[in-house]
């Protein structure tokens, strides 16, 4: 598989070869995080736990106050 990631929370699996680099191409980091799943497993309870989990960790950090999250979970940036 493939994923994209901050390097400093994959140090140690480069230096070990555990994970490879693919490219030499490095992006700036911002504050973006998704959970990506098919629709099916959303009606699986550990995963909708996952969610509703992740979505109000997110919301006590106050740099993501100027954010609204709306129904499905996704951050759009407020007027």
């Amino acid at each position: 598989g493939i994923t994209l990631g901050h390097v400093a929370l994959i140090t140690e699996e480069l230096a070990n070869g555990s994970l490879v680099r693919l490219f030499d191409t490095a992006t700036t980091p911002e504050l973006i995080y998704t959970i990506t799943c098919t629709p099916m497993s959303l009606r699986q309870l550990k995963v909708t736990a996952f969610r509703e989990w992740l979505l109000q960790e997110a919301k006590s950090f106050s740099v993501l106050n100027e954010f609204d999250f709306d129904h499905t979970g996704e951050v759009r940036e407020t007027a």
